[in-house]
């Protein structure tokens, strides 16, 4: 009797590890998570290049920054920013023209 129920119990705990191998895999990304990955980062680097400017803009009013300073990092944050707005531009026309494909 404990020899069937030991042989059940088994079959039970086999069904039970081995049932996820059996179903259909998922996909690992939704589609629309991975442009959602790539933007996060872009938004957030054009959104601190573009307070970077304000902040040096303030401190030139202040006088903690030399106009040739200002100068040299008004033009390399500019330079981030539209960098960045440019790849978000480059992703939303990726994702139109994938959406005009599918649709």
């Amino acid at each position: 009797m404990t020899g069937v129920i030991f042989v059940v119990l088994i079959f039970v705990l086999l069904g039970y590890t081995c049932g996820p191998l059996l179903e259909d895999p998922q996909p690992l990304m939704v589609d629309g998570e991975e442009t959602a990955c790539r933007r996060a980062p872009l938004e957030q680097e054009k959104l601190n290049n573009l307070q970077a400017l304000r902040d040096i803009d303030f401190e030139r009013t202040l006088g903690k920054v030399s106009e040739a300073d200002h100068r040299q990092l008004k033009e390399l944050y500019t330079r981030q920013a539209a960098a960045a707005m440019n790849a978000l531009d480059k992703l939303a026309k990726g994702d139109e023209a994938t959406t005009d494909a599918d649709g």
